[in-house]
Parts: C-alpha cells; sequence; structure tokens
C-alpha cells in the first residue's frame, strides 16, 4: 500500500531542508520528491480594494431577450421535478 505525506516547508540557509513528524516507521524507505512552491497569494479577496466601473449602468440590456422572455415564462414544479411552460 502507498502511503502519501504532503507538507510544505522552506529552505533553510545553506539549502537544508528539516522534516519533522513524518508518519513512517523508522528505517522505512522513501521517496522524496522536492518541487518549487507556488507563492501564497497574498490575499484570500484578490479583487477585494479594487475600483468598480459602470459603464452606462441605465442603458438597455439585450432587448431582445426581454421580450422573448415576456411571451413565455417557467414556472418550476416543486416536488415533481419538471416545469410547466406558460404562453401569452
Amino acid at each position: 500500500m502507498h502511503h502519501t505525506f504532503r507538507t510544505k516547508t522552506l529552505i533553510t540557509k545553506g539549502g537544508k531542508l528539516s522534516i519533522n513528524g513524518l508518519p513512517f516507521r523508522t528505517g522505512e524507505t522513501v521517496e522524496v520528491l522536492i518541487r518549487r512552491g507556488k507563492k501564497a497569494s497574498r490575499t484570500k479577496y484578490p479583487l477585494r480594494g479594487k475600483a468598480i466601473v459602470y459603464r452606462d449602468p441605465f442603458k438597455s440590456v439585450a432587448a431582445s431577450d426581454w421580450e422573448s422572455a415576456r411571451r413565455s415564462c417557467w414556472i418550476p414544479i416543486f416536488g415533481f421535478g419538471g416545469y410547466m411552460v406558460t404562453k401569452n
């Protein structure tokens, strides 16, 4: 059975690497693969504080779509897993 253990650590002065608390038995042979980690993002919300620009916020949006939506209406039928289409 293969057991994988993943952790992140920093390379210390002199190019040394130390990993403590490994879930393997003493004397067990393990494979070591080292790859460069991804830089941690500075913030969890990268767009927070960014400017929001509204271009012509009152302009009509897809008027033809509104017209087709007016002609038919989808009414969900709860409990039956379906829908009903009505036409005017």
